[in-house]
This record gives structure tokens, sequence and C-alpha cells, in this order.
């Protein structure tokens, strides 16, 4: 009669603990490799107030690109890295502007903002001041992000 192996259940511990601080190991790496924006970093412009934006020397002859968001609404933060990350690289130097919603008042958005909205997220391209485009929502705003990149909307 053969004799049962005691040590095969010490070396499978051993083996998932290991594999355990490696998948550790792994996060923490990812974590740090991986760069993470906010909206209130210093190199995006935040919109405090319509108003100081409406008085704000606008470019001639220059795109904007407009973001509204909320900072609690879920798909919003779906797209926040990938907006940010567009923000902070853009091939065709846009200036973009972010808003958050919450933080303004309803009256202010409806006469002041360039490109009201009733739904976010949303992202206008202006130029002179005039709405060439926008979108709601992630795809689509994930779309149009991708076109402006390509070339599309800019002459």
């Amino acid at each position: 009669m053969a004799k049962k192996n005691k040590n095969n259940i010490p070396i499978f511990l051993i083996g998932l603990v290991g594999l355990f601080f490696v998948l550790i190991i792994t996060l923490v790496v990812y974590n740090l490799v991986t760069v993470q924006y906010d909206y209130n970093d210093e190199q995006f412009n935040q919109i405090d107030e319509w108003v100081s934006f409406r008085l704000m020397e606008m470019p001639e002859d220059e795109y904007i690109l407009l973001y509204n968001y909320d900072e609690f609404c879920a798909a919003c933060n779906e797209l926040k890295q990938d907006v940010l990350k567009f923000a902070n690289s853009n091939n065709n130097d846009i200036a973009m502007y972010f808003a958050d919603v919450r933080k303004q008042s309803l009256a202010e958005n409806a006469f002041l903002n360039p490109a009201p909205t009733e739904s976010i997220p949303h992202m206008a391209l202006l130029y002179n001041g005039q709405i060439v485009v926008q979108r709601t929502g992630v795809s689509n705003i994930l779309d149009l992000l991708k076109a402006i990149d390509d070339g599309e909307y800019i002459s």
C-alpha cells in the first residue's frame, strides 16, 4: 500500500502565496507607470463661471473644444481619462475647456454657455464662437475625439 505524500499541501500553499505576491507586484507596477489625470490638474482649463469664460478674449480663427461633465456622472467618469489624455496630448493644439455643470447655475448654462446642453457628458467643437459639431454620450464623444485627432472638422 502506497503512503500519502503530506508534502503536497505545503508546496501548493507556497505556490499560491507566490502567485498572490506576483499579482500584487504587477498591480503596483502598473499603477506606477499609468498616468492618471484629474480635471483640476493645472494643465487643464477649468471653467468656474460662464460669465468669466464669456468675458475672456477668444482667439479668432482658432478651434476650441468645450467639455461639459459632472463629477458624479458615471458616463463622465468612464470618459474622464480618455478626454484628459486627449487634452494633454492633442495633436491639433486645440484649446480645451472643462465645465463641471454641477458648479454652474442652470441660467448661466442656458444663456452663457456657448454650447448649452441638457445631457452630459457633452462635448462641442467651436470655431469663432460657433458650434462646428457637438456630441453627447460616451461612444459619440470618443468617436468625436478620434475624428478630431484624425483631422476631421479641422481645416
